[in-house]
């Protein structure tokens, strides 16, 4: 006999990267993209799973568009969530200190003004705009201290061939 194993994995504010065989979730459907399986906002809605049962967890440009006064909540309930020890969470984020250089050389630059502050709806319409609004940004150095006081343990920074220039990711395990 044999028995098919579900993994548990979650993407977090999904937007426009809406993955296979994930559970996708998002406070809205983005124009132009699938919905997300499960709608949910990040500052205020518990994550609907029982406490360590998710076994990983994408965090994509979250942080950076929630007001840091939501931030504990939110890394709180991807605590409470994750399976103990094993349990994996990625945090991608803006590299705030790369982008506010560029943005200093060139400050007419769309790309990084829109990486400092949001699209603003100027991408997805002003409807959105408030989801597409940036209220934090971060550095190596900030966020792994936001999610050690959080804590997460076991982070390294990613580094991929294919990474963007403005990309900061940080992996970690669920701390006990």
């Amino acid at each position: 006999m044999s028995y098919v194993v579900y993994r548990m994995i979650v993407n977090l504010s999904s937007g426009n990267d809406i993955r296979e065989s994930w559970l996708n979730m998002d406070i809205i459907s983005w124009p132009g993209c699938f919905p997300p399986d499960v709608y949910w906002d990040a500052r205020k809605d518990e994550l609907p799973f029982y406490d360590k049962s998710i076994e990983e967890i994408y965090c994509g440009y979250t942080l950076l568009h929630i007001h840091p006064r939501y931030r504990p909540f939110l890394l709180s309930e991807i605590h409470r969530v994750l399976i103990s020890h094993d349990g994996l969470v990625t945090f991608r984020e803006v590299d705030m200190p790369k982008v506010m250089r560029r943005w200093l050389e060139n400050p007419t630059d769309l790309q990084s003004n829109q990486l400092i502050w949001g699209e603003l709806g100027h991408v997805y319409g002003e409807k959105f705009a408030e989801y597409d609004t940036h209220h934090y940004g971060y550095s190596v150095v900030t966020l792994i201290h936001t999610l050690k006081e959080a804590g997460v343990s076991k982070l390294e920074q990613m580094v991929f061939d294919d990474d963007v220039w403005y990309d900061l990711r940080i992996r970690c395990r669920r701390g006990e």
